[in-house]
């Protein structure tokens, strides 16, 4: 920890204990290019795609532990006066957008965070910027405001433009969206320095901010995976997504379990698709995206239909979930709010509509916030007045219960995958695993032509 960092014990606590968390939920985070971020001390905005709500801004700042940082976030979260206090204080910046606060939230909040933001700058903080002002449902990219590059050449303006300020792009990945216990990675790519801008910036500003910002977009969009065709993205997601996906990325001599070697190929993938003719894969992205779908409506998954000895594999998996069956019922009575609120939650609209890019927001939000204080650390102190033992490992013992029942939910499902495979939807499941052999070939074929 630096002299800097040292300044902001609250935030340093914060930080040690959100971490913990993080590792609970994210097993393994991988970091490409942290060389690339600029010394503490240097003016520098930090610049994402925005994919997975609020766990994007709480990891950028738990990777770049050599400072703190602060990040823009909407206004929206800023609700009440403990929750305002407790976000302000680790960091977090209210802004408002057009399209979602509106223009009145827009005129009460932004004039004084702009301003703030531009302070922070000036005393050579980090600030965290997602410009494309509101998060994907989908790993592409989309447009960009221009605010982030405005407030650059805002704080250098009000440096006498005589300090450099980088604009550093960094990107997210993840290895799922919605459920824990997937690996994630963050990718920093070159920063840009704007002191070459600066002269010219004087006569056009608006010329050098849309230049800088097409820099910075590009230099995202090469750590990432963007995947433009939007039209045909649930086939393209399905490919990379399934077994025939996973072996690809072998033969290319990587590991399909190594999310930085997978990122790669998927990459890969992605762009020869894009060098195909139209006309070529047109039928093949519809009817690869009408197979995903009956997959899933009929309650399978790619895996199951490429599964080797899958009457073994369900008779073993139904053993395991017999014998496990009452201490996961129990834990279940035990923790059953630890798992009905994120669901409720999820469920909620959000601007009009269910958004599903909120999920593990919710699900590491209320553990990390509710949970684990309530069910794990109040109790280990009411258990030290009484001398007990157990009040040293009852938080850890309430860590394995909860982390014990989603996994006994995951096996459920997967028997759930194989019963429909082997037993239930025989016929249904045959015609889909002849139906993606058949496409599979397909695509093989058309991938050789580019």
């Amino acid at each position: 920890m630096t002299e800097h960092t040292k300044q902001y014990p609250f935030y340093s606590l914060w930080r040690a204990y959100v971490n913990f968390m993080h590792k609970l939920y994210y097993p393994k985070t991988h970091v490409v290019g942290r060389n690339n971020i600029p010394a503490e001390g240097n003016t520098n905005i930090m610049v994402s795609c925005h994919q997975n709500c609020l766990m994007d801004p709480l990891t950028t700042q738990l990777i770049i532990d050599d400072r703190k940082s602060y990040c823009l976030v909407r206004s929206g979260a800023f609700n009440g006066k403990l929750i305002t206090c407790f976000l302000k204080n680790i960091g977090l910046i209210p802004i408002s957008r057009m399209n979602f606060e509106g223009a009145e939230a827009m005129q009460r909040t932004n004039s004084s965070s702009l301003g703030k933001a531009v302070e922070k700058l000036k005393e050579g903080h980090s600030l965290i910027l997602f410009p494309e002002a509101g998060h994907q449902n989908k790993r592409w990219l989309g447009h960009f405001s221009l605010m982030y590059v405005r407030l650059a050449f805002e704080a250098a303006e009000a440096m006498d433009f005589k300090q450099e300020v980088y604009i550093t792009p960094f990107a997210h990945h993840y290895g799922h969206y919605h459920h824990p216990f997937y690996d994630m990675m963050m990718m920093f790519g070159e920063p840009l320095p704007l002191s070459s801008y600066y002269e010219r910036y004087k006569s056009k500003p608006r010329t050098c901010q849309r230049e800088a910002s097409a820099i910075i977009r590009e230099r995202i969009s090469s750590l990432m995976l963007n995947i433009e065709d939007v039209e045909n993205y649930e086939a393209i997601d399905y490919l990379r997504q399934s077994e025939w996906g996973k072996e690809r990325c072998e033969k290319m001599g990587l590991d399909h379990k190594h999310l930085p070697d997978k990122l790669k190929s998927d990459k890969a993938l992605v762009n020869e698709l894009a060098a195909v003719p139209t006309e070529m894969k047109a039928n093949v992205y519809e009817r690869l995206t009408t197979l995903s779908r009956e997959i899933k409506a009929n309650g399978m998954r790619d895996w199951v239909l490429a599964s080797k000895c899958p009457g073994l594999k369900l008779v073993l998996r139904l053993i395991v979930a017999i014998v496990f069956a009452i201490p996961a019922l129990l834990s279940f009575i035990g923790t059953f709010p630890v798992y009905i609120l994120p669901n409720l939650l999820k469920k909620k609209k959000i601007n009009g509509a269910v958004d599903e890019m909120f999920e593990s927001t919710f699900d590491f939000g209320t553990f990390a916030v509710i949970f684990f204080p309530i069910f794990g650390i109040i109790p280990a102190i009411v258990m030290l007045f009484t001398w007990s033992w157990l009040a040293i490992f009852w938080p850890f013992v309430f860590i394995i219960i909860v982390i014990f029942v989603c996994l006994y939910q995951r096996l459920c499902v997967k028997i759930h995958g194989l019963w429909n495979f082997c037993v239930a939807k025989r016929g249904v499941a045959q015609r889909l695993k002849a139906e993606r052999k058949e496409l599979f070939n397909m695509v093989d074929k058309i991938l050789q032509t580019v």
